[in-house]
């Protein structure tokens, strides 16, 4: 065998060598993605905070708060809605126009949870609110 066919076979093996490595690193690297990166389908919406107000009390707050979302629902078109999540009991999403004030909102949501019973529910993501008879709504 002649110098020049030796080095054409060395090098055939190590390109061999070269693809099964290449395939081995991108397979694993595929594999890891797939293993490392869970599906974000739900979202928890629980709060495990104590009592401290008697439940009377917690119902007018959860009323008034649920009168807020509602002056905020409004809308001409689907992109003046936005899907908010305030956590249970409030719904897994409230809809709202986009320029509506959000932090008057969330402040009394969060006294609400640092003041009354806690609930515990799964949500699935929200979906893209759409604008029908000037309220935003969640798409059917």
């Amino acid at each position: 065998m002649t110098k020049e066919k030796k080095s054409l076979i060395r090098m055939d093996k190590r390109f061999v060598a070269f693809c099964w490595i290449f395939t081995i690193i991108v397979s694993s690297i595929a594999i890891y993605e797939v293993i490392a990166t869970p599906p974000p389908v739900f979202y928890s919406g629980s709060f495990e905070l104590p009592i401290k107000q008697e439940p009377a009390l917690c119902n007018q707050q959860e009323s008034g708060i649920n009168d807020l979302i509602e002056q905020g629902n409004f809308c001409e078109t689907d992109s003046d809605c936005i899907a908010i999540s305030l956590g249970c009991p409030f719904g897994c999403e409230s809809y709202v126009n986009k320029g509506f004030d959000l932090n008057p909102l969330r402040e009394l949501v969060d006294l609400f949870n640092a003041e009354c019973d806690f609930c515990e529910y799964e949500c699935p993501m929200p979906k893209e609110p759409v604008c029908e008879s000037g309220k935003c709504v969640e798409p059917v």
